[in-house]
């Protein structure tokens, strides 16, 4: 402080004292200083998010992409193979390509930013519950689009999960619907394009984000649009999606409050009965983000800030705690989830619960600590 005092008193020729005005800067420019040390000396500051988003990136995000479509590829040329020659054991064999690229989808939801939001992917891969109506009214007329907004919630996903699984009592009366139906011809073909629609997007997805990836990595900071900003705000989304969609309105609930009335067939997957697989997948790759598989994760930033829940332990520990305790409350539903909702209603809502805790700790108490803004909107609250 006092060479910078003597240095403006010689820089300006004096021989006294500087006045209050001079005085009053040069303790702006100490406090300035200090401030900046302490900024430097911050953990948040000394955390390579460079390294966290390389590792996201390349190990969970690329491959993941990836394996998305090269699941869905496969799910095409089985689905090609069963309107080809429908039979029984074809129909398993593009159902069973159905699952595994469904649960690709779900290791992928958390992902839906950057290239993957500019083709609205979620949207347009997962909307459900499928409409039924409008689904059978496009194969009846054989003219439809799949890209305008009133076919959302009539391909996808959720569409192949009623076409592969929900147009017939069993397999024998399925494969009646693609061979002797008065509509088998059209149903065949609107199997073919829902399925060609996704690929399209998936595959555009794909090809995209392999260019992103240096955008992606490099943009550090935690302001709206960044990279961390959008990684923590699709935790807590896809988290919402969970306990909302996924269980909440399947077991009665508006927002956070049950009307009572159980509604089943709004489940994902509701016809080939894979919600319970679907959900817990989702949940256990929402945990591997948060850990960054086996390298940097949002667990090790929140640990080199010494970021502390309410009892003084340690976020991170208290965030993996609460994963594990909602992953088992899933583990812990029936597999048949149409039946837990009817019979088994309390672990139902145990599930519900301990994902809502969830919440709380990633989009308020984590998002607190990094300064991200959570700028979705959530018209329920927490």
């Amino acid at each position: 402080m006092e060479d910078i005092y003597n240095f403006s008193v010689e820089k300006k020729g004096m021989r006294k004292l500087v006045g209050n005005k001079g005085l009053l800067f040069i303790i702006i420019i100490v406090l300035l200083y200090s401030c900046n040390k302490r900024k430097k000396d911050d953990p948040s500051n000394d955390f390579d998010r460079g390294a966290l988003l390389s590792n996201i990136g390349s190990s969970k995000i690329i491959p993941g992409y990836s394996t998305l479509k090269t699941k869905t590829t496969a799910l095409k040329d089985a689905a090609d193979l069963f309107t080809a020659s429908p039979d029984e054991t074809n129909l398993a064999n593009v159902q069973d390509k159905f699952k595994q690229a469904y649960l690709a989808w779900e290791a992928m939801e958390v992902y839906e930013f950057g290239p993957a939001s500019d083709i609205v992917l979620r949207a347009s891969v997962n909307s459900f519950p499928t409409t039924i109506s409008t689904i059978n009214s496009n194969i009846s007329s054989g003219s439809y689009d799949l890209d305008i907004s009133g076919n959302i919630k009539a391909k996808g996903f959720p569409a192949l999960d009623y076409l592969l699984f929900g147009v017939g009592a069993d397999q024998t009366a399925i494969v009646a619907m693609y061979t002797s139906d008065t509509d088998a011809a059209n149903r065949k073909l609107y199997l073919t394009n829902v399925i060609a629609n996704m690929n399209s997007r998936i595959g555009i997805a794909t090809n995209n984000w392999s260019a992103y990836f240096t955008t992606f990595t490099t943009n550090t900071s935690t302001d709206v649009g960044s990279s961390i900003g959008f990684l923590v705000n699709n935790m807590s989304m896809s988290l919402e999606t969970v306990r909302r969609e996924r269980i909440g309105t399947p077991l009665g609930y508006v927002g956070l409050v049950s009307t009572g009335t159980i509604a089943p067939q709004t489940q994902e997957a509701y016809y080939s009965n894979y919600s319970k697989e679907l959900m817990l997948e989702n949940l256990i790759q929402s945990k591997d983000l948060f850990n960054g598989g086996v390298g940097v994760g949002f667990d090790d930033y929140l640990n080199a800030l010494d970021a502390k829940y309410d009892d003084g332990t340690l976020l991170a520990s208290q965030i993996n705690l609460q994963y594990n305790k909602a992953i088992y409350a899933v583990e812990d539903l029936d597999p048949d989830f149409t039946n837990a909702l009817t019979n088994n209603v309390s672990n139902v809502e145990t599930a519900f619960l301990e994902v809502k805790k969830l919440i709380v700790l990633i989009k308020l108490d984590m998002a607190s600590q990094l300064g991200v803004v959570i700028n979705y909107t959530d018209n329920d609250g927490d």
